[in-house]
């Protein structure tokens, strides 16, 4: 997997790098899995971590699923030209929050918690 992702390491507010962004380079992960990123060693420096993330693309108000509530979350913003990278009513990740990232929202309804799979 790693291979579909970009690596950078950022400054935080203190101008320390210390903020690990992941990127994928095109669509990698698939909506409603669970997934582990770990790292291997192989950046100085580093203490070896292991973050937890499940996909659930629309979930825009962060509580783990995706119905109608979010697309409130996602019109309040409604035009947003310059949307931080971080930003989850930033449906398709393009830097802008339109009423294309309504349509993509509408079409994971309902999606709800994908329970953690054993082992994680």
């Amino acid at each position: 997997l790693a291979s579909g992702f970009t690596f950078t390491v950022e400054n935080d507010a203190s101008l320390r790098p210390r903020i690990l962004k992941i990127r994928e380079k095109a669509t990698t992960l698939t909506h409603r899995k669970w997934y582990a990123v770990r790292s291997t060693g192989d950046w100085a420096n580093v203490t070896p971590f292991t973050v937890q993330y499940v996909v659930q693309v629309g979930d825009a108000n962060a509580d783990g699923r995706v119905l109608n509530t979010d697309f409130g979350v996602i019109n309040a913003a409604i035009p947003m030209f310059n949307a931080p990278d971080d930003d989850r009513r930033d449906i398709n990740g393009d830097g802008r929050i339109l009423n294309t990232d309504f349509g993509v929202a509408n079409g994971k309804i309902p999606s709800f918690a994908v329970a953690k799979p054993s082992g994680h």
